[in-house]
C-alpha cells in the first residue's frame, strides 16, 4: 500500500508519496486554501496595516482547511493509502489532538473522525513537525547512528526535536523542542511576541525584516533572501551576518543538552552558503567558556518531517 506523508507548514503543505517499498514516487508542494489574516501580538492585523505599509505577510490557516486540502489530494489517488501528517504546534499524537495554535489556528478539530469519513484512508498518523523531522533524520538520514541530538528546523517558525538515547523526548506536557517559544533577551521583561526567539531567528522573520528595512511591498522567501546574500546586496548581507551570529549563540544554549550533533533542518539548510557561514560562526565562539558542539545540516533537509511520518507508519520508530 502506498503511503502519503504531508508536512503542514506556514507557507504550503509539502507532500511525499512513497510506494510499497518506501521509494519516492512523487514529491511536491500544494498551496494552502482558506488562508486568512490573523492576529499579531494578540491584536487584529487590520490595526497594524499602516505600520506595515500594506505588506501582506501575517497569514494563518484554519486547521479544517488543511485537512480538507489533504483529503482532496488523497481523493485523487484512486486507491487506499496510509497517511502521515506533521503539523506545527504542540501535538498529542496518541489522541489525535493539536493543543496549541501556530500558523495553523482553530485547531480544535476531530482529526481522527474527519479521516474516518475518507474512504481511501486506511490509517492516519499525526505528529509535531519538529519531532517528526527528528525521527525521520535519525532513522533515515543518520541511519540510526546518533544516540543524542537536537534538531532545529528553520522556516516559518523554529521547530525542534530532542533525541535522547535514540528516543524523542516529548516532555511532561508534549511541548519539548518548541524553540519558537524561548525568550530571545532574558533582560527584557516584557512577555511579547517580539521577544520570542521565533521573531528574530526564523527564516520568515529575517525575510520580513528585510522587507521592512527596504520598504518593499513584497515579502521575499528564504531562497530569494539567500540569492541576495550571495549577490552581496548590502542590506541582506548585513542582516545575514547578524543572523548567523545570533543563531550561533542560540545553538550554544542548546548545547547544554550535550548532543552528538545539533542538526539544522528546514529548506534553508540545503543552502551551502548558509551552512558554511553558520559553521564558521560556531567555530568562532569562545569555547574556553562554552560546551563544544558539532553542527551540521540534516541529510534529509526539508524532507525530514515527511520521512518521520513514514517511520511512524512503517513502525520503524515506536514510542515506549
Amino acid at each position: 500500500m502506498k503511503k502519503i506523508c504531508f508536512d503542514i507548514g506556514g507557507s504550503c503543505i509539502k507532500v511525499i508519496v512513497f510506494d510499497e517499498n518506501n521509494q519516492i514516487i512523487l514529491k511536491e508542494k500544494i498551496d494552502h486554501i482558506g488562508v486568512m489574516e490573523v492576529r499579531l501580538d494578540g491584536q487584529e492585523l487590520s490595526e497594524h496595516k499602516e505600520k506595515f505599509k500594506g505588506v501582506d505577510m501575517i497569514k494563518g490557516i484554519p486547521l479544517i482547511k488543511c485537512l480538507e486540502n489533504i483529503a482532496n489530494y488523497i481523493s485523487k489517488m484512486g486507491e487506499k493509502v496510509k497517511v502521515g501528517i506533521s503539523v506545527p504546534g504542540v501535538v498529542d499524537a496518541k489522541n489525535y489532538k493539536i493543543l496549541t495554535q501556530s500558523a495553523i489556528f482553530n485547531v480544535d478539530e476531530d482529526i481522527l473522525g474527519f479521516f474516518a469519513k475518507q474512504k481511501l484512508v486506511d490509517q492516519v498518523f499525526i505528529e509535531n513537525d519538529g519531532k517528526a523531522a527528528a525521527i525521520g533524520e535519525m532513522i533515515y538520514g543518520q541511519k540510526n547512528k546518533i544516540t543524542n541530538a537536537v534538531l532545529l528546523a528553520l522556516g516559518s517558525g523554529l521547530g525542534g526535536g530532542i533525541i535522547i538515547n535514540k528516543k524523542i523526548y516529548k516532555g511532561s506536557h508534549l511541548s519539548s523542542g518548541e524553540f519558537s517559544k524561548t525568550i530571545a533577551n532574558i533582560n527584557d521583561y516584557e512577555s511579547s511576541y517580539a521577544n520570542l526567539s521565533v521573531a528574530s531567528l526564523s527564516t520568515t522573520a529575517i525575510c520580513f525584516r528585510y522587507t521592512m528595512m527596504t520598504g518593499s511591498d513584497k515579502v521575499i522567501n528564504g531562497h530569494e533572501f539567500m540569492q541576495l546574500v550571495e549577490q552581496k546586496e548590502p542590506t541582506a548581507t548585513a542582516l545575514f551576518e547578524n543572523w548567523m551570529k545570533s543563531l550561533a549563540n542560540f545553538l550554544a544554549n542548546l548545547s547544554i543538552l550535550d548532543p552528538d550533533k545539533i542538526l539544522i533542518g528546514g529548506g534553508i539548510s540545503a543552502n551551502q552558503t548558509f551552512m558554511n557561514a553558520l559553521k564558521n560562526e560556531v567555530d568562532n565562539l569562545d569555547f574556553r567558556m562554552l560546551i563544544k558542539f558539532n553542527v551540521e545540516a540534516c541529510k534529509l533537509s526539508n524532507d525530514a518531517a515527511c520521512y518521520g511520518m513514514l517511520a511512524l507508519i512503517e513502525k520503524e520508530y515506536i514510542e515506549d
